[in-house]
C-alpha cells in the first residue's frame, strides 16, 4: 500500500518526470560555512555518472575540469531509479573561528559511499559508508550517514563522493557545526519518537482488545501497523540501526519485503474489517487476487533482485490502493456507517499521492527528502482514523447484536404466547378425546376418535418443534441430567414406529450392546426426542426393507446410537443443508411436507448434551444417522420412563388415598377435562375460575384441601399472584404449606422459574397426560401419608 507512494515516484522518474537538470560543465563557487546554521549543499553539488565504474578519485581530482559534470536545481539532488555509480562533488569554505563540522547525507538507503576531503588537490580525509556495511563501522553512529571533519580557517575544501545505488537515488547533502547538528538531530528524534510512540501505543492497545475479544480485525490491524512502521523505519535507517545493525545484507531485501507485507496486511485487514465475503463474493474474489499479488511481492523480495522485487511491489500497489478505497466506499454505500472512517483514511492517502505526484512533476517546489515526513503524517492520521473505524465498528456490531437479541427475544415471546394459546385448547381436545374413548363401542367411532387423538398429537409435535427452534435461536435450550435406563429408552422408542412399520411390512430390529451400563446419567426426554425424530424419518421414507436401531458402548462413558434404514436415501444436492432449519430435501417435499425443523433440532439437542451427530446416505439404498453422547454410568436407581403406548390410559384401580383437590382453571373445556380425569382417579374436586376465587377458597373455607392444581394465566388474578397470596396466608396463619402444582401452557424455562419463585411445588405443561398427572398425584399422596 504505502509502497505505492514510493513506487509512484520511481515510475515518474523513469518516465522522465524528475526536476530539470542543467547539462554541461559547471563551475560552482565555494559555499561559505556559518557555525550557527545547518547548510544545505544540494544546489552547489555537481555530479557525474560512471556507468562502467572505471573512474577513480585521483583521476577526477587531477582532471576535474575535463569531465562533463552536471548540476541539479533541487536541494535533494534527485537522480532517479537506476543501478549505477555516480560521483558527486562540491566546494566549501571554512570560517575563521570554527574547526569541527559534520557532513550529513540524509538518505539511509544508499548502498555504498566513498568520500574524500580534498585540500589543494591533496586528500586529507577518506571514509567509506553505506547500508551494505555493518552499522558499527560508521565514523558517527547516526541513522543517516554522518562524517565528522576538521577544517582549517579560511580554507576551501573539495568534497568528493562516489555512490553506488540500486534503486531511487537522491543525494541530500548538508553540513553544520556541532550545535545546529545537535538541534537537527534532536528535532528529528523527537518526530520519530512521536510517530513510533503512537504506532506502538496503537498496536499494544488493539492487541489487548484482540486478546480479550478474539476479534481478528484487531489482530490484522496490529500486523498492519507493525509492518507499516517497520517499512518507514527501513526508509529512515532506524531499522538498520536498532534491529539488525550487524546484518547489512538484510537491507537489500527488507524494503520490498515490508512494502509487500504492508499491502498484504492492509488487504487482509480490509476484508476482515468490512466483512467483504459476506456482502459481495465478487469483491471478495478481487481482494483475494490482490492479496495473492501482495504475497507474490513479499516472496519476490526473497527470490529475485531488488529491482524486480520493487517492480512487482509497484504493480501490486497500483491495484491494491484503489481497490481498498473502492471496497470501503462500497460498504459505506451498503450501510456500514463505520466504513466512512475507513474511506476517509484511504482518501487522505489518495490526497497525499496526488500531492507527491505534483511534487515529482516539479509543479510545486518540494524536496523529495521531505516526502517521508508526509509519509509519517499520513500514516499517523490513518492509524488514528482506522482506530476510530474499529471503535465505530464495535459500536455498530454491538447495536446490531442488541437489535438482533431484541428481535430474537420478541420472536421467542411471540412463539411462546402462540404456544400457550394453542396448548390450552389442545389440552381440551386431547383430554376430551381420551375421555370419549371409554364411551365409544363401535369400531368406526373408535377409529374416528383415534384419528382425532393422533392428529392432536401430531399438531402438538409441531408446536413443540417450533418452540424448541425458538429456544435454540434464543440460546435457551436446556437439558437435565438424571439416572435412566438407555436400554429401556431405546426399546420403548421403537413402539412409536410400530404402526407404520406394520402397514409397510418393515422389519424393525434393535441391537443393544450388552456392555452398556444398566443405568446412565443424561437427559432421557431429549434423547427420546432425537430418537423419535430419526426413527420417524426412517419409517416415513422407507417403503420396504428394514429399520435397525443400534446402541454401542464406545468406552470412556460414551455411547453411539445409530438408526439405519433401507429407504430412498438422500440426494447429493441436499446433503449440505440437511441440518439447516426450515429446509427439506427436494424429494421429501413432494412426499411429505413438514416444518423442516426435525434434524436441525436433533443437531442442536445433541450438541447441547455435549455430543455429535452425523450421517451417511446413498441415494436409492438407504441412510444411516448416528449420534454420540457422553453417558456416564450411575449406581442410582433409574427414574421410570413415561409410557409410550397409550398416554390416555388411566389405571382402573382407585388411588390408595382419595385427595381433596382445588382446581383453578378459567377455560371451560379444560375444567371439564380435568374434573372428569380427577373423578375417574377417585379424587374430590372443587373448580374455581380464577386466582382470586382460589385464594378465597383457601382463606375462607374451613375445609382444608390436600392439593391445588393452579393454572397460571387467568383473568382477574393469575396463578402466580394467587400462589403468593396463599403462601403469605399460610405463613401468617402458621399453617402447613399446601402442595400447589402449576398447570401451564407455557413451555419456556423462564415461566417454570417464575412458578417456582411464586411458591409452587411443581410444574406440569399442558396438554397434561393423564398418566403423568396420575403418577404426580400418587407421589404427593404418599408424601401426605408420612
Amino acid at each position: 500500500m504505502y509502497t505505492l507512494l514510493s513506487t509512484l515516484l520511481i515510475s515518474l522518474v523513469l518516465a522522465g518526470l524528475t526536476p530539470s537538470l542543467w547539462a554541461g560543465q559547471q563551475t560552482v563557487p565555494a559555499v561559505p560555512l556559518y557555525e550557527d546554521r545547518d547548510i544545505s549543499l544540494g544546489l552547489s553539488v555537481v555530479y557525474l555518472e560512471d556507468k562502467d565504474k572505471r573512474l577513480s578519485a585521483p583521476q577526477l581530482i587531477r582532471d576535474f575540469d575535463q569531465f562533463n559534470w552536471q548540476r541539479a536545481n533541487d536541494k535533494a539532488v534527485t537522480i532517479g531509479n537506476l543501478d549505477s555509480t555516480f560521483w558527486f562533488s562540491t566546494t566549501i569554505k571554512a570560517p575563521a573561528n570554527h574547526r569541527d563540522w559534520f557532513i550529513r547525507i540524509s538518505h539511509a538507503g544508499l548502498n555504498l559511499i566513498d568520500s574524500w576531503i580534498i585540500l589543494e588537490d591533496q586528500v586529507v580525509a577518506q571514509h567509506q559508508l553505506g547500508s551494505q556495511l555493518p552499522f558499527e563501522q560508521r565514523p558517527f553512529l547516526d541513522s543517516n550517514f554522518v562524517i565528522p571533519v576538521s577544517l582549517q580557517a579560511h580554507q576551501e575544501y573539495q568534497l568528493l563522493f562516489r555512490v553506488s545505488m540500486n534503486g531511487l537515488l537522491d543525494f541530500p547533502l548538508n553540513i553544520s557545526s556541532a550545535k545546529p547538528y545537535a538541534e537537527q538531530l534532536s528535532s528529528s528524534n523527537m518526530q520519530l519518537g512521536i510517530y513510533y510512540g503512537i504506532a506502538i501505543i496503537m498496536a499494544l492497545y488493539n492487541l489487548v482488545i484482540f486478546i480479550y475479544s478474539r476479534e481478528l480485525s484487531y489482530l490484522f490491524y496490529v500486523c498492519f501497523i507493525g509492518s507499516l512502521a517497520t517499512f518507514l523505519a527501513i526508509i529512515e535507517g532506524s531499522a538498520f540501526r536498532y534491529l539488525w545493525p550487524n546484518y547489512p545484507q538484510l537491507n537489500d531485501y527488507a524494503l520490498p519485503f515490508y512494502a509487500g507485507l504492508t499491502q498484504l496486511f492492509a488487504t487482509i485487514f480490509t476484508e476482515s474489517f468490512l466483512n467483504i465475503r459476506k456482502h459481495s463474493q465478487r469483491l471478495f474474489t478481487l481482494l483475494l487476487i490482490v492479496g495473492c499479488l501482495n504475497l507474490g511481492a513479499v516472496l519476490s523480495s526473497l527470490l529475485f533482485t531488488t529491482e524486480i522485487a520493487f517492480f512487482i511491489s509497484s504493480i501490486s500497489g497500483i491495484f491494491t490502493f484503489p481497490l481498498l478505497l473502492f471496497a470501503g466506499s462500497y460498504m459505506w454505500y451498503r450501510g456500514q456507517y463505520y466504513a466512512r472512517y475507513f474511506c476517509l483514511s484511504w482518501g487522505l492517502l489518495c490526497f497525499f499521492c496526488l500531492w507527491i505526484t505534483i511534487i515529482a512533476l516539479g509543479i510545486v517546489p518540494w524536496e523529495i527528502n521531505n516526502i517521508w515526513e508526509l509519509f509519517r503524517i499520513a500514516s499517523t492520521i490513518e492509524m488514528v482514523l482506522l482506530a476510530l473505524a474499529l471503535a465505530a465498528r464495535i459500536d455498530f456490531l454491538s447495536r446490531k447484536e442488541e437489535q438482533s437479541r431484541a428481535e430474537s427475544e420478541a420472536k421467542t415471546q411471540f412463539i411462546a404466547q402462540i404456544s400457550h394459546e394453542l396448548r390450552t385448547p389442545m389440552n381440551g381436545i386431547l383430554g376430551m378425546s381420551a375421555l370419549l374413548r371409554d364411551h365409544l363401542k363401535d369400531k368406526q367411532s373408535i377409529h374416528f376418535n383415534n384419528v382425532i387423538y393422533q392428529s392432536g398429537l401430531a399438531l402438538l409435535g409441531i408446536i413443540n418443534d417450533v418452540l424448541d427452534a425458538a429456544k435454540i435461536d434464543a440460546d435457551k435450550l436446556e437439558t437435565e441430567k438424571i439416572p435412566f435406563s438407555l436400554t429401556n429408552l431405546c426399546e420403548q422408542s421403537l413402539y412409536v414406529i410400530e404402526p407404520q412399520s406394520m402397514v409397510k411390512s418393515l422389519v424393525v430390529t434393535s441391537e443393544i450392546d450388552n456392555s452398556i451400563p444398566p443405568t446412565v446419567i443424561g437427559d432421557p426426554n431429549r434423547i427420546r426426542q432425537v430418537l423419535l425424530n430419526l426413527l420417524s424419518n426412517a419409517a416415513k421414507f422407507t417403503d420396504k426393507g428394514s429399520i435397525t436401531l443400534t446402541a454401542k458402548n464406545l468406552g470412556h462413558d460414551s455411547v453411539r446410537i445409530t438408526v439405519t434404514d433401507t429407504g430412498s436415501g438422500i440426494d447429493k444436492a441436499d446433503l449440505k443443508g440437511l441440518f439447516t432449519p426450515y429446509t427439506q430435501q427436494s424429494s421429501v417435499e413432494q412426499k411429505s411436507k413438514g416444518t423442516g425443523l426435525g434434524l436441525y433440532i436433533c443437531k442442536k439437542l445433541v450438541e447441547v448434551m455435549g455430543g455429535t451427530i452425523d450421517f451417511d446416505s446413498t441415494e436409492g439404498q438407504g441412510s444411516s444417522f448416528w449420534f454420540e453422547l457422553p453417558l456416564p454410568a450411575s449406581d442410582l436407581t433409574p427414574i421410570p420412563l413415561a409410557g409410550q403406548l397409550d398416554e390416555a390410559v388411566i389405571s382402573s384401580h382407585k388411588q390408595e388415598k382419595s385427595l381433596t383437590i382445588l382446581v383453578a382453571e378459567d377455560n371451560a373445556a379444560n375444567q371439564l377435562v380435568i374434573n372428569k380425569l380427577l373423578e375417574k382417579m377417585g379424587h374430590q374436586v372443587t373448580i374455581v375460575n380464577n386466582g382470586e376465587e382460589a385464594v378465597h377458597s383457601i382463606t375462607d373455607n374451613n375445609k382444608p384441601y390436600d392439593l391445588v392444581l393452579m393454572d397460571c394465566e387467568m383473568p382477574v388474578m393469575d396463578g402466580y399472584e394467587a400462589c403468593e397470596k396463599i403462601r403469605q396466608f399460610e405463613q401468617d396463619s402458621q399453617l402447613n404449606a399446601i402442595p400447589i402444582i402449576a398447570l401451564t401452557a407455557h413451555a419456556m424455562s423462564e415461566y417454570r422459574e417464575r412458578c417456582m419463585q411464586a411458591g409452587m411445588n411443581e410444574v406440569l405443561t399442558k396438554p397434561v397426560r393423564a398418566l403423568t398427572l396420575q403418577q404426580t398425584l400418587q407421589r404427593y399422596s404418599k408424601m401426605l401419608e408420612l
